[in-house]
């Protein structure tokens, strides 16, 4: 595992999460998913021939851990931003802090999109091969 690339890629999520929490991105924010979760893969795979899912899956992992992270230490700005946030939260949870929400949604996100992104590297090898036949 090129653990440099996926370290780059992970990192990806601290700018992403300060533009979402500044407010910059607030209606394209799944471009930059979307985004990622394509490039991602295709960095990956160019640097990587074999057992793509690994890499995939944690460098999806750490740019959702680091785009959570950045909106927590920067929590009194996002809910500046997103003035539906506090709400929401108190509708789901009542017994939730914002900042505890913000962790344990995140980090059940991260795990799901860290697998989703591994699974997207993975297709990309798949559909790979079946291009150069």
């Amino acid at each position: 595992m090129n653990i440099k690339l996926v370290g780059n890629l992970g990192l990806f999520g601290v700018l992403f999460g300060a533009l979402s929490s500044f407010g910059y991105v607030n209606q394209f924010e799944w471009v930059g998913w979307l985004v990622f979760l394509v490039l991602a893969p295709v960095l990956i795979r160019s640097q990587q021939k074999e057992k793509l899912f690994l890499p995939g899956a944690v460098a999806g992992f750490l740019f959702a851990f680091t785009f959570y992270a950045m909106q927590l230490i920067l929590m009194t700005t996002y809910t500046q931003t997103h003035p539906d946030f506090l709400r929401q939260v108190q509708e789901l949870s009542r017994d939730l802090t914002p900042q505890s929400f913000m962790i344990f949604s995140g980090m059940i996100f991260a795990a799901i999109y860290g697998v989703v992104t591994g699974l997207f590297t993975i297709g990309l090898q798949k559909f790979s091969r079946h291009e150069k036949h």
